[in-house]
């Protein structure tokens, strides 16, 4: 076995909780328990619905728009100044791969 390091986009720590979701002690010092967010079961399947209909959208602003109203934290590390991400190249190429196939 030969260890070379990390490839390149290799995640260092994985982010496991948000800010408003916190751990609380119990009567065991080596366990916590989690305490998240309440979220209402009617938006939870709204997001799913509007994810759906998105599923093949070139458009990575809308998906965005919809990932930030499940996700308020959600901030894409890939946009670029013109508010495009590099989600918009990859579904711009889908979508031409298969009008060439059509």
């Amino acid at each position: 076995i030969q260890f070379t390091g990390i490839r390149p986009g290799e995640k260092l720590f994985e982010e496991l909780r948000t800010e408003g979701e916190d751990l609380e002690p119990t009567v065991h010092p080596k366990v916590l328990v989690w305490k998240h967010r309440p979220t209402e079961w009617d938006k939870v399947v709204e997001g799913i619905g509007e994810f759906t209909q998105l599923q093949n959208c070139p458009e990575s602003e809308k998906i965005v728009a919809a990932l930030k109203k499940v996700v308020p934290e959600y901030e894409p590390l890939n946009s670029h100044p013109n508010g495009a991400s590099s989600a918009d190249s990859v579904a711009g190429a889908a979508v031409a791969e298969s009008s060439q196939q059509s």
